[in-house]
Parts: C-alpha cells; sequence; structure tokens
C-alpha cells in the first residue's frame, strides 16, 4: 500500500504559528473580529502554500487541497462556532471520570495546583 504524505496540510492546520487553528482562535480574540477577517488572515499566512486556495471570486470560501482532493470551506459563523462554550454538564462528567489524565485535562490552574503538590517525590 503506498501512502501519500499529508504532513504539509496537517502543518497548515495545526502549527502553532500561521495554523488554521490557531488564525482562528486569534481572529476570535479580536474585538470585533469577523469570519471574512480570519479568512483574510488565511489568505495571508498561506496564500503561498499548495495546501491552501482561495478563489477571490467566492469571497466566503476557502479549500484545503490533500490526498482527498480539494476540500472546500463554508467560512459562515466559524468564529461563532468556536466561541462555543463547552457545557458545563460535559465539564463535569469528565471532571468525574475514572481516569485520572480526563480528569487533569477538565481542571482549572486553580484545582491541579493541590494535585500537583500531593504527588510524592521520586526516591532518593
Amino acid at each position: 500500500i503506498k501512502f501519500t504524505d499529508n504532513q504539509a496540510c496537517i502543518d497548515m492546520i495545526e502549527k502553532g504559528f500561521g495554523g488554521i487553528c490557531t488564525l482562528l482562535d486569534e481572529e476570535c480574540r479580536v474585538p470585533k473580529g469577523t469570519d471574512l477577517g480570519f479568512l483574510d488572515r488565511l489568505d495571508r499566512a498561506h496564500m503561498r502554500n499548495p495546501c491552501f486556495s482561495h478563489d477571490r471570486r467566492d469571497r466566503d470560501v476557502f479549500s484545503v487541497n490533500h490526498f482527498a482532493g480539494k476540500v472546500p470551506y463554508q467560512i459562515d459563523n466559524w468564529l461563532e462556532k468556536n466561541k462555543d462554550a463547552l457545557n458545563q454538564d460535559v465539564v463535569k462528567a469528565m471532571k468525574t471520570s475514572e481516569h485520572q489524565v480526563v480528569r487533569e485535562f477538565f481542571m482549572t490552574p486553580a484545582e491541579l495546583a493541590p494535585a500537583e503538590k500531593k504527588k510524592p517525590e521520586g526516591r532518593r
């Protein structure tokens, strides 16, 4: 089986600085951020990236080009959807998980601090 290396697309989406997810988070923090502002950030960051395309005639759609082909994304309401808070019932359920890693993932820094102090020191 021959696999296509998709790392360039993964990096474009997930990389810390300039990745699609990071740019979306940044635009959400702008007081008057907009979906079109997000798309403008994408254009500036990825206009030369072969994994990204945006036909300016179709103002609210960009595409990710990867092994499966060109996949279009409509940007309407992306900022609003990204701002959705996690339901507090879900957070409470996760905090009571039988798996410690799941519980810790949903703890606030203040809740984590006492847990860090309780960890036994290594052998000397």
